[in-house]
C-alpha cells in the first residue's frame, strides 16, 4: 500500500512539474474588436488593427508602429517546427540518452505571418509547447500531455494556431473582398 501511495504521489508531483514547465513557451491571441469596419487583435507579436473602409492594416510591436494596405498583402504563412529545449533538459535533468535526437526535449513552435509586398514577412502570432521525451517514458509524457489538454489545464497550441489562422483568413478575406 505504501508503495502504491509513493508511486501515486510521485506521479502527481511529476504532473504538477510538467504543467509548470509545459506552460513556459505559450503564445497569446486575443480578439479585441470584430466589427464590419474594424478587426483588432493582440498577440505576443504585437497589437494589430485592420480598418476595412480604408483597407489598411496597422500594427505596433515593441513600441514601433507600421502599416500596410490590404492590396499589398499577398497571403498568410503558417510555420510549424521543433526547436531543441536545452533549458528544459537542464532543469529536468540531462542524461546520456538526451544525446540522441529521439529522446531530446523540444519545443514545438507554430507561427502565423502575413506576407506583404513592402515589409515582407510580418509575424502576427507565435505559440509553442514543450515536448518531453525520455528513454522508456515518452509514452508517459504523451499521456500526461493529452490528459492535461483534455481537462483544460494545458492548451492544444496546434489547434489554437489553426483556429487563429482560420479566423485571420476569414477577416482579412472579408476586408480584401470589400476593397475589390
Amino acid at each position: 500500500m505504501v508503495v502504491l501511495l509513493a508511486i501515486a504521489w510521485t506521479w502527481f508531483v511529476s504532473l504538477c512539474w510538467f504543467v509548470l514547465m509545459a506552460k513556459r513557451p505559450y503564445g497569446r491571441f486575443e480578439v479585441n474588436v470584430d466589427t464590419r469596419e474594424r478587426f483588432a487583435f493582440r498577440s505576443n507579436c504585437g497589437d494589430f488593427s485592420l480598418h476595412h473602409p480604408s483597407g489598411t492594416l496597422t500594427w505596433t510591436h515593441k513600441g514601433k508602429r507600421a502599416s500596410t494596405k490590404l492590396v499589398d498583402i499577398r497571403g498568410f504563412d503558417y510555420l510549424a517546427n521543433d526547436e531543441e529545449d536545452w533549458i528544459g533538459e537542464l532543469i529536468w535533468g540531462f542524461d546520456l540518452t538526451d544525446m540522441w535526437p529521439g529522446y531530446r526535449d523540444t519545443i514545438e513552435w507554430h507561427e502565423i505571418a502575413i506576407l506583404t509586398s513592402p515589409q515582407g514577412r510580418v509575424p502576427v502570432f507565435r505559440t509553442g509547447r514543450v515536448q518531453r521525451r525520455e528513454f522508456l517514458f515518452t509514452w508517459l509524457m504523451n499521456f500526461q500531455e493529452r490528459l492535461l489538454i483534455r481537462v483544460g489545464v494545458l492548451r492544444d497550441v496546434e489547434q489554437q494556431s489553426r483556429e487563429a489562422l482560420s479566423l485571420l483568413e476569414q477577416r482579412f478575406g472579408r476586408g480584401m473582398a470589400d476593397r475589390r
